[in-house]
């Protein structure tokens, strides 16, 4: 048993009441003398400590030895009576015990309580251990699930053995699983882009059927956004946005129409103000692509904030072939040479494409045996030379597929889906004392030294 006092200045305050006392009993003797006054002395002192305590409101504390109890709703062995102190076996011979007030926690072991029961126990904290294993399904992995899109629901399941299981999707269509031991794998086509609840529906060897129902989050297909900047027409552009947009992709044209002037074209994709390029425009965008006049044009804050964008974001920045022989500004790029005719082949016949040759040790983008251009990692993105023009003449050509074949080479070797924290990129095999370089992106910092397999320091350059 304590005391407790919860005010800080407790000490200052008794003592400027035992001050006050002193003072009070001091000027009441200098001036008369007599009993009468030693009582009123007696009654100042009376007052200032009530004072004093209603200003501290003092209160006590009583600790208290407090213990688990256990409660059977099903009839307890002989070795569980023996291993737990404080066992009853009913809520109310614990409630009618002297425990009721010097209790932790309550644990309840056997088949579970009915509602009113516990109820009763509403002031305690509760664990349930059940007596016999509940079935039912005890674990799933839920993917990520894009609308359209297969995904596979893993799980695993606890109890009586399985005789068959099944996933009721939201359109009605019933998906059987695949059953080994006590887990279970099931395949299903993802719904349209929203929140369900799926039935999960299973047959024990005892013909009872379960079910259950679990919420799934399917999410839109992910599109790309492609930026497309033009100082002049050009032909090539209607095509790619048409291609590009059946796809469900976002597609912004800017095209130069005087100085400091832009007329903007935005397709599945929200308007921004494309008069400057800042951090924040470039950032939205996956894909894009120019040429060297128009990059020559931008201006210099512009080029740094799209490079900028290209090492850290992950952008695809792609330059269309050059008419004439222009060297880029504030950007290191090979020269094209001068263009040639490029007979594209087809099941029917040849159609004529053209080819500007890039003479670089840039790794190529190619398309069966087609150049199709040439690029470099910059960062976490990519900067690619394109090496083929005019490729609208296959859709001109009723070769759609065709078309849509050689921008989807292009599109699916510069578009790098990097993990959030670290990646290993993709590279040749290593053997045993061989050196290599490691290329690792990561948006996080890294520390130095790296360590590989936890037994071998690395130094790294950022």
């Amino acid at each position: 048993m304590t005391w407790t006092i919860p005010h800080t200045e407790t000490l200052l305050i008794w003592g400027l009441t035992i001050i006050l006392w002193l003072i009070g009993i001091f000027f009441i003797y200098k001036n008369a003398s007599g009993h009468r006054y030693i009582r009123r002395s007696i009654l100042l002192g009376l007052g200032l400590c009530g004072l004093a305590l209603i200003i501290l409101q003092p209160h006590r504390d009583i600790e208290l030895d407090r213990e688990p109890v256990y409660i059977w709703t099903s009839e307890p062995s002989q070795d569980s009576l023996e291993n737990f102190n404080n066992n009853f076996l009913s809520v109310h011979a614990f409630l009618q015990s002297d425990l009721v007030d010097k209790v932790s926690s309550v644990h309840i072991h056997g088949i579970g309580l009915e509602e009113e029961s516990l109820n009763l126990l509403s002031g305690y904290p509760i664990t349930y251990k059940p007596s016999t294993t509940i079935p039912g399904i005890t674990d799933v992995d839920v993917p990520a699930i894009t609308e359209g899109k297969k995904w596979e629901l893993r799980g695993s399941f606890q109890g009586q053995k399985i005789k068959s299981l099944t996933l009721i999707a939201p359109d009605k269509t019933r998906h059987p699983a695949t059953i080994s031991d006590s887990s279970f794998q099931i395949t299903s086509t993802a719904p349209p882009a929203g929140s369900y609840l799926i039935d999960i529906e299973t047959v024990l060897d005892e013909a009872d059927t379960i079910v259950e129902q679990l919420p799934i989050e399917v999410e839109h297909e992910p599109t790309w956004q492609m930026l497309i900047l033009s100082s002049y027409p050009v032909f090539e552009n209607k095509y790619l946005k048409n291609y590009w947009t059946s796809l469900g992709n976002g597609f912004t044209l800017r095209s130069k129409i005087s100085k400091d002037k832009y007329n903007s074209t935005f397709v599945n994709a929200p308007q921004r103000n494309l008069e400057k390029l800042s951090r924040n425009t470039v950032t939205n965008y996956d894909y894009i692509i120019t040429d060297i006049p128009t990059w020559n044009q931008l201006s210099s804050t512009e080029k740094t904030t799209i490079k900028s964008a290209v090492r850290n974001k992950g952008l695809a920045l792609i330059f269309r072939p050059a008419v004439n022989s222009i060297e880029a500004e504030e950007i290191n790029l090979p020269s094209w040479s001068e263009p040639t005719r490029l007979e594209w082949k087809t099941t029917t016949d040849d159609i004529h494409l053209v080819r500007y040759p890039i003479a670089s040790s840039w790794a190529p983008i190619k398309q069966n045996a087609y150049t199709l251009g040439r690029y470099r990692s910059s960062g976490l993105g990519h900067i690619a030379m394109l090496s083929i023009d005019e490729t609208y003449k296959l859709i001109l050509a009723d070769k759609d597929s065709q078309y849509k074949a050689l921008w989807s080479s292009i599109f699916s070797k510069l578009y790098r889906d990097f993990a959030p924290t670290t990646k290993f990129l993709d590279g040749p095999w290593i053997w045993e004392g061989q050196k290599s370089n490691l290329t690792i992106l990561s948006q996080n910092s890294v520390s130095s030294p790296l360590r590989l397999n936890d037994t071998l320091d690395i130094p790294y350059l950022q």
